[in-house]
C-alpha cells in the first residue's frame, strides 16, 4: 500500500473517531449559500474604476487618503502593467531591504 493511501486511511479513521459515518457525511455536503458580492476588479487603472473600488470597499475616508494620496492619484498610470484592483499604495520600513541595501 502506498503512503498516500495509508495517510488517507490514517485519516478516515482519524474522523471516524469522532464522528458517525452520516455525521461525516452531512459534513461533506455542499452548503449552499448566496455568493459575495462581485468586487470591481481588474487591471483597469483610471479614476473611474479606483473610485468604484474604494466605493465597494467602503472604508473610511482616512484611510483611501493613507493609500491614494495625491501624488500616487497622480502616477496612478504608472501601476498600470503592475497592479491589479489597484487603490493605492502603502509605505513602509522593511528591515530586509535595508540590510540589502547595504
Amino acid at each position: 500500500m502506498s503512503t498516500y493511501a495509508q495517510h488517507a486511511g490514517q485519516h478516515l479513521a482519524q474522523l471516524l473517531q469522532s464522528r458517525t459515518v452520516p455525521q461525516l457525511e452531512q459534513a461533506l455536503q455542499p452548503k449552499p449559500q448566496e455568493p459575495p458580492p462581485q468586487f470591481p476588479g481588474g487591471s483597469r487603472i483610471t479614476p473611474a474604476a479606483v473610485d468604484r473600488r474604494w466605493k465597494a470597499l467602503g472604508a473610511a475616508e482616512n484611510l483611501q487618503a493613507a493609500l491614494l494620496d495625491p501624488q500616487t492619484a497622480e502616477q496612478m498610470e504608472a501601476y498600470r502593467n503592475n497592479i491589479e484592483n489597484f487603490i493605492g499604495h502603502g509605505q513602509g520600513s522593511c528591515r530586509y531591504c535595508r540590510a540589502a541595501a547595504g
